[in-house]
């Protein structure tokens, strides 16, 4: 048919542009990825090698917790934004 299919990364990355983040700062997996833990090791590898040392992770407020905590348990470092977040109470 010829028919683009607009997946909800596409979605979430025109939301992102529009609201002032550049194109260049977003960045789509071009593989499938199938769970949480499979997501937070390819953003690990994905950061180790471009070089960079922070990232924005946009999720739904249901999943920060989850998020958080395999991020510390299978990259096990906390931005200074975590620990100031922390500092400041429970979400």
């Amino acid at each position: 048919m010829g028919i683009h299919y607009v997946g909800e990364e596409e979605y979430g990355q025109m939301v992102l542009v529009h609201a002032g983040v550049p194109s260049a700062a977003v960045h789509i997996f071009p593989d499938s990825i199938v769970d949480t833990e499979q997501e937070i090791d390819e953003i690990a590898r994905q950061m180790q090698a471009r070089g960079n040392t922070t990232a924005i992770i946009v999720t739904s407020p249901q999943h920060t917790r989850r998020v958080r905590t395999l991020w510390a348990e299978l990259v096990g470092r906390e931005s200074a934004g975590d620990r100031a977040r922390r500092a400041a109470g429970p979400l």
